[in-house]
């Protein structure tokens, strides 16, 4: 079945447009453009929904721009490079204001944003290595598309890609495949190249070690690392300290955000902080200036390494426990204003029971999905908790990922 003339009024954070049929049910559709009227074919239909796949374009609408990138159009790293930034930006407060709305019952008509630069804001990107190309998977595909650069990567890192892409297949000519994946991380004046195999080969690495490069060079497979040249970590200064981070260690991709988002939440923290899923302790370190008595909570042994030398590094007192947040002794809850930054898929339900025990007066929820945050402010809100504070951060331009935070006091 074709469905003609449907108007797409919003994207959803997969990339998919959503529009309304004659018969006034919903339409997710492949392919979309945020503010275009198109021709779609039905591919599956629901009591309340329907999925389809874009066949022409009526209409494109003012909120179409022409993508900057060569690459959009089958790369899968960017969704809505050809959605204009200002429009970019309404739809993700959107995002936000419709899960909390749907989903925790709280009813927002804007809320505060802090845009970013739009391009050239990642110090951090990833390459696909397959059959002799390098680049980033198309969408939907594990097949790759082969780049000379790319427009979201920092300065830096765009200006070392043709020595690292020709230093990859050197590589791989000398043992076939055995490269699958190459990690480009810069602090804006040096690099660092992590390249990762399935098994490291060291007569192999022998051949590069001792060369002088432009970046620190290191080899890596599942449980070990080969540092071919240079250092295994790189040095970040911040506005509020300076900071290692090695190898696969998390740190925010954009530096701009990242600093705003720290220096903004700070100042809701003036006491006992725990920070859980605190990573290499950036979070608790900056979160915490105002505070003496801080506690970082992180379950990679990497990571925690990295904070103890960050916490030393800043003259910080803050402590840091390899401990699965999910297991942690509820005494580390007592008393403190909580922070969290969890993953995706959100804090777990044994988690939210003990925070939700120990009742802090404060608690600050940092997140990258605004559904799985609205699946756990509500919990907090049914039992007593309200939102004090909330603002989206523009941490991944180009995509529909938004970066969020929210302070919860007790009523």
């Amino acid at each position: 079945m074709i469905l003609k003339n449907i108007k797409i009024i919003d994207i959803l954070e997969n990339g998919k447009g959503v529009g309304k049929s004659n018969s006034n049910k919903t339409v997710f559709v492949e392919n979309a453009i945020f503010g275009e009227t198109l021709n779609c074919k039905v591919i599956n239909e629901k009591k309340n929904y329907i999925e389809a796949v874009k066949i022409d374009t009526i209409n494109l609408g003012t909120s179409y721009r022409k993508p900057p990138c060569n690459y959009f159009n089958y790369c899968g790293g960017c969704s809505i490079m050809n959605i204009n930034y200002e429009e970019q930006v309404k739809l993700k407060k959107n995002l936000i204001i419709s899960n909390l709305n749907r989903i925790s019952k709280i009813s927002l008509d804007t809320i505060d944003f802090e845009k970013s630069s739009e391009f050239n804001y990642r110090n951090k990107i990833t390459l696909k290595v397959k059959n002799k190309k390098i680049g980033y998977y198309k969408r939907k595909s594990h097949d790759i598309v082969e780049i000379d650069g790319c427009i979201l990567a920092n300065d830096n890192i765009n200006s070392k890609f043709y020595e690292i892409k020709n230093l990859i297949i050197k590589i791989n000519n000398l043992k076939n495949n055995y490269i699958n994946e190459a990690i480009i991380r810069t602090n804006s004046n040096e690099i660092i190249l992590i390249l990762k195999t399935n098994k490291i080969d060291y007569e192999l690495n022998k051949k590069f070690k001792n060369k002088k490069y432009n970046f620190n060079f290191v080899i890596k497979d599942k449980t070990r690392y080969d540092i071919i040249f240079g250092n295994k970590y790189l040095k970040y200064i911040t506005n509020d300290g300076t900071f290692i981070v090695s190898l696969d260690s998390f740190y925010q991709v954009n530096d701009y955000i990242a600093d705003k988002l720290y220096r903004n939440t700070s100042k809701f923290i003036d006491t006992s902080l725990t920070d859980l899923f605190c990573g290499i302790g950036i979070s608790t370190i900056r979160l915490g200036i105002g505070s003496k008595d801080k506690i970082g909570v992180e379950i990679y042994s990497n990571a925690v390494e990295d904070a103890k030398i960050n916490s030393k590094i800043n003259n910080s007192n803050a402590h840091f426990y390899r401990i699965d947040s999910e297991k942690i002794d509820t005494k580390y809850l007592e008393n403190r204003i909580i922070s969290v930054d969890p993953p995706r898929k959100g804090l777990s339900e044994i988690l939210v029971k003990k925070i939700i025990e120990r009742s802090p007066e404060r608690l600050i929820y940092i997140s990258c999905n605004p559904s799985t945050l609205a699946r756990d402010l509500k919990k907090f809100l049914e039992v007593g908790y309200k939102l004090k504070f909330i603002k989206g951060y523009d941490m991944f331009p180009q995509t529909m990922e938004v970066e969020c935070v929210v302070l919860l006091v007790k009523k």
